[in-house]
């Protein structure tokens, strides 16, 4: 009751700070992610081939930026409620620590200059705080007695599946298709 929720208090706002240096470590990642095909079409535009190690302009990096934003804006409306509501019942406290756990570990990863998925590292985050839950509060959707929603984990993961292969295989397809027409 009254002592759970002044325990949480002080959580409300470091939720917030937290989800700013979650912000900071998607850009650090993701914007990378998207700004690195952009890169190499320009440096190949303007070298005629491509730098194994090369300077990407700055407005690449802010127009993937924007980019991100736009569609953040735009399409980003149903992951934000899923993540944040469906797979987990979140308290402050909760939300912080998975959010501070995912943005150290995409930070991290991206020092390393290692390839990773920030959603995948932010939903172990979340789903580590729904098993870690100290209260009896079950999943948000479901009338279990498990503190994460299978369900919407299992779509989650299974989604990552599929995106992977149609990515595998689109992507020849649409490149044999350009170079049909293109060259």
């Amino acid at each position: 009751g009254n002592q759970k929720e002044s325990g949480e208090a002080p959580f409300k706002v470091l939720v917030v700070v937290s989800a700013a240096f979650v912000a900071f470590a998607h850009g650090s990642n993701d914007v990378s992610n998207a700004a690195a095909p952009f890169a190499a079409i320009v440096e190949f535009h303007n070298e005629g081939k491509i730098f194994a190690e090369g300077n990407t302009p700055f407005y690449v990096i802010l127009g993937s930026g924007i980019g991100i934003v736009i569609g953040l804006l735009i399409l980003g409306q149903k992951t934000v409620e899923t993540v944040g509501e469906k797979i987990t019942k979140l308290t402050h406290s909760k939300g912080y620590a998975a959010q501070l756990s995912g943005a150290t570990t995409i930070l991290l990863a991206s020092a390393m200059s290692l390839p990773i998925s920030t959603t995948a590292i932010l939903i172990g985050g979340i789903v580590g705080a729904g098993i870690v839950g100290d209260d009896s509060s079950s999943s948000p959707s479901s009338t279990s007695s498990s503190p994460i929603d299978k369900q919407v984990l299992f779509k989650i993961v299974g989604g990552w599946v599929i995106t992977v292969l149609v990515g595998l295989v689109g992507t020849p397809i649409i490149y044999s298709l350009l170079k049909f027409i293109l060259l």
